[in-house]
């Protein structure tokens, strides 16, 4: 695709693409379409692909428009920003979740790791902030508590009639599983605490 852009001010802006085939566009710039007597200069060719093109515009050939352009120097060529360059002209749209811009770079966030806190990102102030309620933990224990309770109840059955029953193995999985929920309510609690 044929794109021109042009300076305004210290900004590269699209004027125009050209939708005719690039082929074709090869051929106006190289002279093939040249029916005239007179040899066209390359400013005067590009006039014939763009209606607008104005000495010191600058041609682009690339498959899709730039959506942040740059001059490079070393390529004497338009070329992508970085997203840290993006930054630095003041637009952060392009930070994804979990960064920020900080001392001229982009800067990642670690989130907090939590078994039992969520947190989501505010993109306003580049923090990590939490999303799990007071109320969310206390049900959630509430939930491990009916669970224990539960299996202990199981236990007591098992137990009744263990000489009925091989279930020892069952008895043991099942006391280490009221262990951990006992470790999970315990540090549920210590989170409510402090919330």
């Amino acid at each position: 695709m044929y794109l021109q852009y042009r300076k305004n001010e210290n900004k590269y802006e699209l004027i125009q693409q050209n939708n005719r085939a690039d082929s074709d566009n090869n051929d106006i710039l190289d002279g093939k379409y040249d029916k005239s007597e007179i040899e066209l200069t390359r400013e005067q060719r590009l006039e014939m692909i763009f209606d607008n093109w104005q000495e010191g515009d600058i041609l682009i050939v690339a498959p899709e428009p730039l959506k942040h352009p740059k001059w490079s120097d070393e390529l004497q060529s338009l070329v992508e920003m970085t997203r840290d360059e993006i930054c630095a002209t003041g637009d952060l749209s392009v930070l994804r979740e979990g960064e920020k811009f900080e001392d001229g770079q982009i800067v990642i966030v670690e989130k907090p790791n939590s078994k039992y806190l969520t947190y989501t990102w505010n993109r306003d102030t580049f923090e990590w902030e939490l999303a799990t309620t007071k109320e969310e933990l206390m049900n959630l224990r509430k939930e491990k508590i009916l669970k224990y309770a539960e299996v202990k109840k199981e236990i007591a059955i098992l137990e009744e009639f263990a000489e009925e029953f091989e279930s020892e193995n069952t008895v043991e999985m099942l006391k280490l599983q009221m262990q951990q929920l006992k470790k999970e309510i315990n540090e549920l609690l210590q989170i409510i605490k402090k919330m």
